[in-house]
């Protein structure tokens, strides 16, 4: 997966720079490595696991 591409289509569609578990996860999608859960504190961000599967879905 090309980081720099998936960064650039985050930031565009979110307006926000991704977090490291955020690049990793849209990683792992790509892999099709699925998590099976997204165990994280209050205000990481984890609404964006949509727009994380939405990016993977268009570049994969």
């Amino acid at each position: 997966m090309n980081l720099a591409r998936f960064r650039e289509l985050f930031e565009s569609l979110t307006g926000n720079t991704p977090f490291s578990w955020q690049t990793e996860l849209g990683r792992r999608l790509l892999n099709v490595d699925i998590p099976t859960g997204c165990n994280l504190p209050t205000g990481t961000g984890k609404t964006s696991v949509m727009s994380v599967w939405l990016i993977c879905l268009g570049l994969g």
